[in-house]
């Protein structure tokens, strides 16, 4: 939520102005004004969020807000670390001194007060024009209630006046022990002992209790307060006096880099949550320290190649950790491993409680899985990945309670349900929703046993890579993705599953004409995308049998030519059509004209296409159309287009040869978005967009320099043209793809223009923008990721998404 952002970083900045470390870097101008700023943001937050979740224009607006307000976080977060690092360093050379309320420390680093000044400048002004724009949503403002008493209740400084410490004396005390007694071990100047937990559970309370105690200031001659939040994920080693927390409870490193564990982390005996344990070759780093850890939630233990014995991995005790509820196990995918002795006793004496909710095997090469495998009564879900000696699958069909099944890079198994019982027919995974399939090279089929009863409430399967697998239909299958490839003989066998909704197919090198069947038999499909089919000449009229599809996608089909138009007649139900990247589509047809729910029209990559039937004056639905990619043929847009009666979004793109936009542009009377990108030889606008009332949205990336000067805000020749439009964004410059913003409407204007060369190399913030749209959940991105070449980086994107920009996007 936007409002609860603002509003902690409100409690972040309160500290940073008290001690005055504006005035120290410089910057005090801009911090005062951000807080000002913010102030005026956060009293419109709640009528926003709470009563317009449904306008698009306030939930873009909102989308800004979050990302500028992430921005400050880490600005904020940068300087708080520099202060510490000072502070760090005037308590062990005697050179900090306290002067008033501030600290005034030796500020020798010029270049980093002239990098966080620029920073906070150009994030003031964001925030500032963020602010303004929400005058034009006429707002509620909401009364901040209390606001001093909040900041105070939240303020992390150490002159605060306490309450009594209800039930927590004892913690107190034995935080006073280890700074008074157990630091004085330590043979470093400066030592870190964090608390670390859930934010509510009242860390920086207990923490000022025991820096305003009186034994702490008699004890220590200067005393400084500091508060460090969430520092772990920049770390690859934790300090070795680790061991020293006797009281902490949860420590969360899922994405740290650790080489290894901190010595005798198992003497944090109070630990109930640890998310990563690295396995390491020096003595107190081993598997044993999990021995005596009553760990619960999720652990995941890498480098278990660097376990010498079962023995060793019998310590770990995870079988006696009933709070556990995700078992991660990781070996190092190195080749030099697969010769670890004794791998599958290993793994046997790594068995978890039966409790476990979710099992994660990674890297593992052994030839069998272990045998507690059958004793997981409650597992949920089980991930094997790249256990590439396996020779098949323990009988998981028998787990009662299994719903999510993924299996990656297992190359000798043959069959997902290997078990051949003596009695009759067997009703195997019972619970089982979801399937994954992904590079098993030797699969052949889903069960050995033919007439097996088997997945009763499957209702998705994901298939990749499993170039002999052949299977009967499943009843309860609803969702179907197969890809890389997607044979003949597959298809034949998908025509049976009679009761999908959606489905996806990918890369075919044999089939000609789309099978009949499998048009025939779908009636109740709603989705349906079809890409790199290489040979693929035609459709059947057996397309118009789909009467419930919703979606059809039909991309890089390179022999493709035309959509048959008694097959489109039949889509009564068809509300979004994309053809992208088939070079010989040159005709969508007259049947055009009988898509009568048809919202979304995408042309994209199809060059012999020049132009739209006249029955598009008849989609009275039909709101977006996307045109691009006909390099040196395409002088002028479709004059069909001025004849869409309800267009209100229009993207042109990719079109070198296009040299102007038409004088009957004025005819496109709602028209709200208007986007042109990669259009060089178009260097002015026309007069006639002054009459487009509705438009609310241009964005013009990567034209002429000429285009980009005429239309420059106050001065060039065409911005009386657009003065009306509230939103104008000119975010690319000339030909040499310099992002000139990394706004998450920029974004999301590139990713409806398929512009993605652009995004391989922008700048990190155009990334981290991409990756908060494609984590939020936004459609537009999440779908053209699917049509990129490699649409499997689907599976890391979540996680890992900027790498996967530059590895898997350009396609």
């Amino acid at each position: 939520m936007a409002l609860s952002l603002v509003t902690n970083l409100f409690t972040s900045l309160q500290p940073l102005v008290e001690k005055e470390v504006g005035l120290l870097l410089g910057v005090d101008k801009e911090m005062t004004k951000l807080q000002s700023t913010l102030s005026t943001i956060e009293a419109v937050l709640e009528d926003a969020e709470r009563n317009h979740p449904e306008d698009r224009a306030v939930q873009d607006w909102l989308r800004k807000l979050k990302g500028a307000a992430y921005e400050v976080d880490d600005i904020l977060d940068e300087c708080s670390t520099e202060i510490l690092r000072w502070e760090s360093k005037g308590q062990s050379s005697g050179s900090l001194k306290k002067v008033g309320t501030s600290l005034l420390y030796p500020f020798k680093n010029v270049k980093f007060r002239h990098r966080i000044g620029h920073m906070m400048k150009e994030i003031s002004e964001k925030l500032a024009a963020i602010a303004d724009e929400r005058n034009k949503f006429h707002f509620r403002n909401t009364v901040v209630e209390n606001r001093d008493e909040f900041t105070k209740s939240r303020e992390t400084g150490s002159l605060l006046t306490l309450p009594e410490l209800i039930g927590r004396n004892q913690d107190k005390e034995k935080i006073i022990k280890v700074l008074l007694e157990d630091a004085l071990e330590s043979d470093e100047e400066v030592s870190v002992y964090p608390i670390i937990g859930m934010g509510g559970l009242g860390k920086t309370t207990l923490a000022q209790a025991a820096f305003n105690d009186e034994r702490m200031k008699s004890h220590f001659d200067l005393r400084i307060w500091t508060l460090i939040l969430d520092r772990c994920r920049h770390l690859k080693r934790l300090p070795n006096n680790m061991k020293c927390l006797r009281n902490l409870r949860h420590l969360h490193l899922s994405s740290c880099s650790l080489t290894e564990m901190p010595p005798e982390i198992g003497q944090l005996t109070c630990l109930k949550e640890l998310s990563l344990f690295v396995v390491g070759k020096n003595k107190g780093c081993h598997l044993a320290e999990l021995q005596h850890l009553n760990l619960g939630g999720v652990l995941r233990i890498e480098h278990l190649e660097r376990v010498k014995n079962p023995m060793d991995a019998k310590e770990a005790n995870l079988v006696g950790k009933h709070n556990l509820r995700m078992l991660i196990l990781c070996w190092e995918d190195n080749h030099e491993f697969e010769s670890q002795e004794n791998v599958e006793e290993l793994l046997e004496a790594l068995e978890p409680h039966p409790n476990i909710e979710k099992l994660v095997i990674e890297n593992y090469y052994g030839t069998h899985l272990p045998r507690w495998m059958m004793d997981l009564k409650n597992i949920d879900h089980i991930e094997l990945r790249n256990c590439k000696n396996c020779l098949k699958l323990p009988p998981i069909g028998q787990l009662p309670l299994l719903r999510r099944l993924s299996i990656w890079s297992m190359d000798k198994v043959n069959y997902i349900d290997d078990d051949l019982p003596d009695g009759g027919p067997v009703r195997g995974f019972p619970s089982l929703e979801v399937l994954e399939m992904r590079n098993l090279s030797s699969l052949k089929g889903l069960s050995r046993k033919e007439g097996k009863e088997l997945f009763p409430r499957l209702r998705r399967m994901e298939i990749a890579g499993c170039s002999y697998l052949s299977f009967r239909s499943i009843s309860s299958l609803n969702t179907l993705s197969v890809a890389e490839p997607c044979a003949n003989a597959v298809l034949e066998s998908i025509s049976t599953f009679e009761s999908l909704t959606s489905l996806e197919v990918n890369e075919n090198e044999e089939t000609i004409c789309f099978p009949e069947e499998v048009l025939r038999n779908l009636t109740l499909l709603q989705s349906l995308d079809i890409y790199y089919f290489t040979k693929l000449k035609s459709f059947p009229n057996g397309l118009a049998h789909l009467k419930a599809l919703k979606s059809l996608s039909i991309c890089h089909c390179d022999k493709l030519k035309s959509l048959p138009e008694e097959g489109l007649r039949g889509l009564e139900s068809l509300q979004r059509l994309s053809i992208c990247n088939c070079k010989e589509f040159s005709s969508l047809s007259e049947g055009l004209q009988h898509l009568v729910c048809l919202e979304s029209l995408d042309i994209i990559g199809c060059p012999k296409l020049l132009a739209l039937p006249e029955g598009v004056k008849h989609l009275k639905s039909l709101q977006s159309i996307r045109m691009g990619g006909h390099p040196d043929v395409l002088v002028a847009l479709p004059e069909t287009l001025q004849h869409v009666p309800a267009l209100q979004s229009l993207c042109i793109s990719k079109n070198p040869t296009l040299t102007s936009l038409p004088d009957w542009l004025e005819n496109l009377t709602t028209l709200q978005t208007l986007l042109i990108y990669d259009c060089p030889k178009i260097s002015l606008l026309p007069a006639s967009i002054q009459r487009l009332t509705e438009l609310r949205w241009l964005t013009i990336a990567e034209c002429s320099p000429e285009l980009a000067r005429r239309c420059e805000k106050g001065k060039g020749e065409d911005w009386h043209k657009i003065a009306h439009i509230p939103q104008v964004l000119s975010c690319l410059r000339g030909y040499n793809g310099n992002m000139m913003a990394a706004s998450s409407e920029v974004v999301a204007a590139l990713v409806r223009m398929h512009c993605w060369r652009k995004l391989v190399g922008c700048s990190v913030g155009l990334k981290i923008a991409v990756c908060g749209l494609f984590r939020s959940g936004c459609g537009i991105v999440r779908m053209h990721f699917v049509q990129c070449r490699t649409h499997r980086a689907m599976t890391v994107l979540s996680s890992k998404l900027c790498a996967c920009i530059c590895c898997y996007v350009c396609g």
